[in-house]
């Protein structure tokens, strides 16, 4: 399909780039790579050759003349030369939404292209800024200019505000992230990469290429969730990707996909 980064199809329109992501191989059908089930082309390439001269420019993105972010949807349009990987709906600075970039085909992907957001129920009262971050697949990204809107009442204590927040001059505020992968955490946002996983140990984590050993720091390993893809966490007897190592501590809820679920929970008050 023109999804593929590595598509022979010469129907896909759009600037072809190697992609930064794993695919697998083949002509025109589907087979497993010589060194592993999948591989990165643009990795190979940037570790053969170095990083060269990019001929192209961040995304783009802004939320939609007269959308209205209180209605629970934010529509938003956001493109790239290089392909939309991923939009987030910020919320005074943390993403609490997410959707997938759009399909390529024969015209290539919109750009821009229109992208629709809801944030969750959990989303606590106050003034809040709501922005949208689009990202390319090489991490680069770009925010919209935001707009303030209160929702409900402006907070006056953290306790009407989600795990770990602060409530500042009517917001509800995380601190800017602190801790690496593999640090122990309580919730995404103390996390740099925003993933906290695990139950005993719960860890800062990121994503993860099974296939290659050097996707998660020293003494991690990448636990495998579907093919091509998984979470760095400790290794367990055996290895964290070994077929005879135990099952990670969330196996059980992520079963065949990686899902980054933003879990908000209000702080009970007291």
């Amino acid at each position: 399909t023109c999804n593929d980064p590595m598509t022979y199809q010469i129907n896909c329109g759009g600037t072809r780039f190697f992609r930064n992501q794993p695919a697998k191989c083949g002509d025109f059908t589907e087979r497993a790579c010589r060194c592993g089930t999948t591989q990165n082309s643009h990795k190979k390439l940037i570790d053969t050759f170095g990083i060269g001269t990019p001929n192209y420019g961040n995304p783009n993105a802004m939320i939609m003349a007269g959308n209205d972010p209180l209605s629970g949807l934010v529509m938003a349009l956001a493109g790239s030369k290089r392909g939309v990987a991923k939009v987030e709906l910020l919320v005074n600075g943390f993403p609490w939404a997410s959707a997938k970039g759009a399909d390529f085909a024969v015209n290539g992907q919109p750009n821009p292209g229109p992208y629709s957001l809801v944030w969750p129920a959990t989303l606590p009262d106050g003034i809040s800024d709501f922005a949208v971050r689009a990202h390319d697949d090489l991490g680069a990204f770009t925010d919209s200019a935001a707009i303030t809107k209160t929702k409900g009442a402006p907070c006056t204590s953290a306790d009407t505000c989600a795990e770990g927040q602060r409530c500042d001059a009517g917001r509800c505020l995380w601190d800017p992230p602190t801790l690496e992968v593999g640090a122990a955490c309580d919730y995404a946002q103390q996390c740099k990469s925003l993933s906290c996983v695990g139950t005993d140990p719960k860890i800062c984590s990121q994503e993860c290429i099974p296939e290659d050993e050097n996707t998660c720091p020293a003494g991690l390993a990448c636990s495998a969730l579907e093919p091509g893809t998984g979470v760095c966490y400790p290794e367990t007897s055996g290895g964290c990707c070994s077929a005879t190592s135990g099952r990670p501590p969330w196996a059980g809820i992520a079963s065949g996909a990686f899902v980054f679920v933003l879990v908000m929970r209000r702080r009970r008050r007291r």
